[in-house]
């Protein structure tokens, strides 16, 4: 139990209005769960069970079509939820989430969840504003992917992964291919892309996985204009 008080603690830095009884109640209705990477977390389809929180690791959300396209609608970083679903009345999940690097996840019972949100409405709320800007990052994911140019999505990309690490170089978690399927796009249109900006001396590439950002400026207003 000690264990399991010192997983959520980062839990309970992002809703410090739980109250004790609140904080007990999600203890008693909770796990840690370890996951290595590329591992299933939960699949599309499945049924809704439970709420996660991310302790630490990098999940990522997807769409598997059934021509074998996949669609990467959002990457997850530390201290956020996932598997929301079940808060909207779904009883599947709609997307899949898998573990990009070995993650520790916290897996909360949907009851038990849903009876603090019954009983703290500033938790309510914020789990509100958490649920409708993670729901509008997914929403304009979407829009820029079927609406940008190439160059555009790309810098997408390249300025999510910019603001999640703080530094203008730093190895992607995920493969090319993935960062295709994030961009969406193919595999060869984006290491063409990048290519290009290197050609234009908008990035470095340092190894196959590495990147160095020289001018975010125009990465942004590709962003913008794409």
């Amino acid at each position: 139990m000690k264990e399991l008080e010192k997983n959520i603690q980062l839990l309970l830095q992002v809703f410090p209005m739980l109250t004790e009884t609140e904080k007990e109640l999600l203890l008693h209705n909770c796990h840690v769960v370890e996951f290595n990477q590329g591992e299933t977390i939960f699949k599309e389809g499945t049924i809704t069970s439970h709420i996660y929180f991310i302790n630490h690791g990098l999940i990522k959300l997807v769409r598997e079509h059934k021509n074998n396209r996949t669609i990467v609608l959002d990457i997850v970083p530390d201290a956020k939820f996932f598997g929301f679903v079940s808060l909207l009345g779904a009883k599947q999940y709609d997307v899949t989430a898998k573990a990009i690097e070995q993650s520790s996840i916290l897996t909360i019972y949907f009851d038990a969840f849903k009876e603090i949100m019954l009983s703290n409405p500033q938790f309510t709320l914020q789990i509100m504003t958490v649920l409708s800007k993670q729901n509008l990052l997914i929403v304009n994911h979407l829009i820029c992917i079927s609406q940008k140019q190439l160059p555009g999505r790309v810098a997408d990309v390249l300025l999510f992964f910019y603001k999640l690490y703080e530094t203008t170089e730093f190895a992607f978690p995920i493969g090319r291919r993935e960062l295709a399927e994030f961009a969406g796009t193919s595999k060869e249109s984006f290491i063409r892309t990048l290519s290009e900006f290197k050609t234009d001396k908008i990035i470095d590439i340092l190894d196959s996985r590495s990147i160095q950002i020289h001018s975010i400026e125009i990465l942004e207003k590709l962003s913008i204009y794409g």
